[in-house]
């Protein structure tokens, strides 16, 4: 749902990326990049950096099925160790 029109959008068309064709940003609301060169130029300087990918975290290449293997097998154990006391005060 959109609430009016008040945001700005800053978009780039033919970035030099390998994997974006078109990048469309939303502006913070109270931002506004014409009132200073200076702001315009951090803007420009900040799509570069986000489109070229650099400062985004690394993605967590680690196999996980071990530890939900470890977590599973955790679980039942217990599960066991507390089906098996409640049939021994239950007789």
């Amino acid at each position: 749902m959109i609430r009016g029109c008040e945001r700005r959008i800053y978009h780039v068309k033919n970035p030099e990326s390998d994997i974006f064709d078109e990048a469309y940003f939303v502006l913070r609301r109270g931002y506004e990049p014409s009132s200073a060169v200076g702001r315009r130029a951090a803007l420009d300087e900040e799509v570069r950096r986000l489109v070229s990918g650099e400062g985004l975290p690394e993605p967590d290449l680690r196999p996980r099925l071990p530890g939900r293997i470890a977590a599973f097998v955790a679980g039942a154990a217990v599960s066991a160790v507390v089906v098996t006391l409640v049939l021994l005060v239950l007789r």
